[in-house]
């Protein structure tokens, strides 16, 4: 996977399901850069059961609701969880903190569709 390099910007896995169709859809990022904040700057306000929407490029917005919030350290990353078969959203980041005073890592939030807007 490549990740993003503006801090500002979200990756996507592409060989990820598009937002909306079956399969994981994976989108990464960063809470912060080196002097901002990243494009998930504001993930620490997400709570189970908070919704998620993702906007696709072909301007349809799928929303998620958060299932389960995660932390992981570098070396214990979940990686059959996050990219195995399944249906669900995984956003993930790529370095930073949720919350203050957590140690640096990686951050995983869980989520399942619940609607698609044309």
């Amino acid at each position: 996977m490549q990740l993003p390099r503006d801090p500002a910007r979200a990756g996507w896995y592409e060989n990820g399901a598009t937002p909306g169709e079956a399969g994981p859809t994976i989108i990464v990022g960063y809470i912060a850069g080196r002097q901002q904040r990243g494009v998930f700057g504001r993930l620490a306000a997400l709570k189970t059961g908070s919704p998620v929407d993702v906007r696709r490029t072909d301007g349809a917005r799928v929303t998620y609701r958060v299932d389960e919030i995660a932390s992981y350290r570098p070396r214990a990353f979940p990686v059959a969880k996050v990219y195995g078969p399944t249906s669900t959203l995984q956003i993930v980041t790529c370095g930073g903190a949720l919350r203050p005073g957590q140690k640096l890592g990686n951050v995983v939030v869980y989520g399942h569709q619940i609607s698609v807007h044309r």
